[in-house]
């Protein structure tokens, strides 16, 4: 009898009840799912040493978090730096992808600059049109580049001028003046996107692939 394929261990960062989606993508592709809590220490969370691949979901960086709660997101950036160093496979989503950012780049969190969404021409759609450039890591994971209608999230937009440097823009909005997704160029699996990436009414179907794809390469 053939030994059975190792299952990849998959962290997941995100609020209620959106973590329950994230669980069941990761488990409907033979991922085993494990929420890291956020009300404890991030060292009383177990396994963390045996996580395979992340995904972030909240904005660990954000400046407008109360000063209490500030040490306890601290130690989660610390240990998702220790992740990207360990070269493990990191989708952040929605704020998560502000995260992803945030590791990266050299400005400070009070200088990053995020953009409210409500100045966004979008505020008002639920949905929003998007170009993913061919080339990109992205665009080889759901298998074209070109435009896409995706369900949009009510985030803080990143101005492409306050991309980190290790990164590229993977997603853009169509007025050019901000970064829909972005992947690390030095990181061998590290992508933010902001809208969400699984099927619902008017977002394409295509981008579940970057959960496919997120479990593959944590197996390896």
């Amino acid at each position: 009898m053939s030994p059975q394929p190792c299952q990849p261990t998959i962290g997941i960062i995100s609020k209620e009840p959106q973590d329950q989606r994230y669980i069941a993508e990761i488990e409907s592709r033979d991922g085993l799912a494990k929420v890291i809590r956020l009300d404890m220490p991030i060292s009383s969370n177990d396994q963390l040493d045996s996580i395979d691949g992340i995904i972030v979901a909240d904005h660990m960086s954000n400046p407008r978090l109360p000063i209490a709660e500030k040490p306890a997101y601290d130690e989660v950036l610390l240990f998702l730096q220790d992740c990207l160093a360990r070269k493990i496979p990191f989708l952040g989503i929605g704020e998560g992808m502000l995260t992803l950012n945030h590791l990266f780049t050299e400005y400070d969190g009070e200088n990053i600059g995020y953009t409210n969404p409500a100045s966004s021409i979008h505020s008002q759609d639920r949905t929003v049109q998007i170009f993913v450039p061919p080339g990109t890591k992205l665009a080889s994971i759901i298998g074209c580049g070109g435009f896409f209608k995706v369900d949009r999230m009510d985030h803080p937009k990143l101005p492409l001028s306050r991309i980190s440097k290790s990164l590229m823009v993977n997603a853009y909005s169509l007025d050019g003046t901000w970064g829909e997704g972005i992947e690390s160029i030095k990181h061998p699996w590290a992508i933010g996107i902001n809208w969400i990436p699984y099927p619902h009414d008017q977002s394409s179907r295509a981008f579940t692939a970057l959960f496919s794809s997120l479990v593959h390469c944590a197996n390896k």
